[in-house]
């Protein structure tokens, strides 16, 4: 039984791109003999242009658990977009899997207004077993970017971040639209200048002129520049080398 106050989540869906990666199929796997039923449902390739209501079409309920170790980087922003509307009324708090040195989606989703939690497939069993049992995260589980989305055994991401969250359906809508001024209207922004000029600065990109799918390259590259070493600081000893 979940601890008391907090709700259960049915049924548990685990949302994926396709086949599993031996550690995503070891984690569902160990899951289930823990009596989480976790139901498999496939990612879609987001349709050409969003739907008012099904969005990019990606998924149609939220899931327990989401699976993007195996998913292309260039769907992960519809991804992520379609989640943030199907968790826009809800409690629900899903798990999101992914890979420790996938630099894209770790900005992506700190990036990103989806609520829930994030980690790897090696976490501890036993407080995976209750994060998806609970729509409240666990005590166990350290809050290291706030409240709605605790990091679990990763450091979350801390430069090239996107400047906010709307800059994610942005993002997406710049993969298919034919113009900026369509893209911006897909990410419910009234113009698409003022978010260029933002992401620009945040990634250190040169603002000049292109296509939308160009800048939805070039984007993604520089999302997946790797971190920055953290500084030395003053007066702390370095290790011999």
């Amino acid at each position: 039984m979940p601890p008391s106050g907090l709700s259960v989540s049915h049924p548990f869906f685990f949302a994926t791109s396709g086949r599993l990666a031996d550690p995503s199929r070891m984690l569902v796997e160990a899951l289930r003999q823990r009596g989480v039923p976790l139901r498999r449902v496939l990612l879609a390739a987001p349709t050409p242009t969003p739907h008012p209501t099904t969005g990019w079409g990606t998924l149609d309920v939220v899931p327990s658990m989401l699976d993007v170790t195996t998913l292309p980087q260039r769907y992960l922003p519809h991804v992520l977009t379609d989640v943030r509307r199907l968790t826009a009324n809800q409690s629900h708090v899903p798990y999101i899997l992914v890979n420790p040195v996938d630099y894209v989606a770790h900005r992506l989703i700190a990036s990103s207004a989806v609520p829930g939690l994030v980690g790897t497939a090696d976490a501890p069993l036993d407080l995976l077993h209750d994060s998806l049992l609970c729509v409240t995260p666990p005590s166990g589980i350290l809050p290291l970017v706030g409240a709605e989305r605790p990091w679990v055994l990763l450091t979350p991401p801390a430069d090239r971040l996107l400047p906010t969250p709307e800059s994610v359906p942005f993002l997406a809508a710049l993969a298919t639209a034919p113009t900026l001024e369509v893209a911006a209207r897909w990410g419910g922004l009234s113009r698409a200048t003022r978010m260029l000029d933002q992401m620009c600065r945040a990634l250190a990109i040169r603002r000049s002129r292109q296509t939308p799918e160009r800048w939805f390259e070039i984007f993604l590259a520089g999302l997946a520049t790797p971190p920055l070493p953290p500084p030395h600081v003053s007066g702390v000893p370095r290790d011999p080398v």
